[in-house]
């Protein structure tokens, strides 16, 4: 296990109205108390991505908050995955 970082979720849920979503948050009891997450349908854009990531209330955390470093060179990279994600996801949704 990794320890002095900022734990993230990335997961994919059906939704039986709007199809498969994309969801984005921070981990831990972020997601599990404080129910930090943003969702999208997918399939999402570059655009939406950045928007997921600066939607949850805990984005703060991520740019950097009392004396840590800011996450954001790996947080891009984990990003740019996003769209790709969610096209796959979308072509796939018989099995989430």
């Amino acid at each position: 296990m990794l320890s002095g970082g900022v734990e993230g979720m990335i997961g994919i849920t059906q939704d039986p109205v709007f199809g498969p979503l994309i969801a984005f948050g921070l981990g831990g009891t972020h997601v599990e108390i404080i129910n930090d997450v943003c969702f999208r349908v997918t399939p999402i854009s570059d655009r939406d991505a950045g928007d997921m990531v600066q939607g949850i209330r805990g984005y703060r955390l991520l740019q950097g908050f009392r004396g840590r470093p800011a996450i954001s060179r790996r947080l891009k990279v984990c990003c740019c995955e996003f769209p790709a994600w969610s096209k796959n996801c979308r072509r796939s949704s018989s099995w989430i």
